[in-house]
């Protein structure tokens, strides 16, 4: 009797199954909607990005399909909550993460990434080791861009350098002279690199201001931050350079 009784029955079973069903099919539609996501991402900016001087089918590659799908899983997929946002980042703006600008503005935000990996390279150059370059990656684009104990740690290195290029000047060691030409070069070269990844976001920016009410003062927190990045570099180089 009683493993009649601690028998299931068929109508039970059928019932068991018709629960798991919607589980599942809610599963796979979830990951349905996560690739169709990627994929529309990755295709936007490729299609910008195409014939820029920056490749556009890096987006693609393991690393950013990586990142993508990290992001598209962190946060909220309600298209409206994720906007609102956005907007609320232009009171304080350091609290924009990029993963939630790429979750509405992906082609804005692979520009903006581009610009912060344009300061980045700079960081090591003008700080080499002296300062911990690597964490200042880890902050968030603008909490990053606004920072000004990044910009105190920059001008103190760059007077340090300042020093090193007057001192070898006057000096005769031509190794000492070789290696400040090389960073010098570096340095120019860095310099450009910021002004394209500037004029590239510029341009992506403008042209999405009717549909993309954050361009105007993410574009103001941009210039800004560039602009103080080149005059501390334009200050040491008038001084000792020319």
């Amino acid at each position: 009797m009683s493993q009649l009784a601690n028998r299931k029955s068929p109508i039970h079973k059928i019932s068991s199954k018709c629960k798991a069903k919607p589980i599942k099919q809610e599963r796979r539609a979830r990951a349905f909607d996560s690739r169709l996501r990627l994929a529309t991402t990755q295709r936007d900016v490729f299609d910008w990005f195409e014939e820029s001087p920056y490749n556009g089918g890096d987006v693609y590659s393991p690393q950013w399909q990586c990142r993508l799908t990290k992001w598209g899983d962190e946060f909220d997929h309600d298209v409206k909550s994720l906007h609102d946002q956005v907007a609320r980042c232009e009171q304080e703006p350091e609290k924009l993460e990029i993963g939630l600008f790429f979750q509405t503005h992906s082609i804005a935000a692979f520009s903006l990434w581009h610009l912060l990996q344009a300061c980045y390279e700079l960081d090591k150059l003008i700080c080499v080791i002296s300062a911990p370059v690597s964490e200042w990656q880890d902050l968030r684009p603008f909490e990053y861009l606004k920072s000004k104990d990044i910009m105190s740690i920059w001008r103190r290195n760059l007077r340090a350098f300042s020093s090193q290029v007057q001192q070898s000047n006057m000096g005769n060691n031509n190794f000492e002279k070789e290696a400040v030409a090389n960073r010098l070069h570096y340095l120019v070269q860095g310099v450009q690199a910021l002004e394209e990844a500037r004029a590239m976001a510029g341009k992506v920016f403008e042209t999405r201001k009717d549909n993309m009410r954050c361009s105007y003062w993410m574009l103001d927190h941009i210039k800004e931050a560039v602009d103080k990045r080149c005059r501390a570099i334009e200050s040491i180089s008038d001084s000792n350079i020319r």
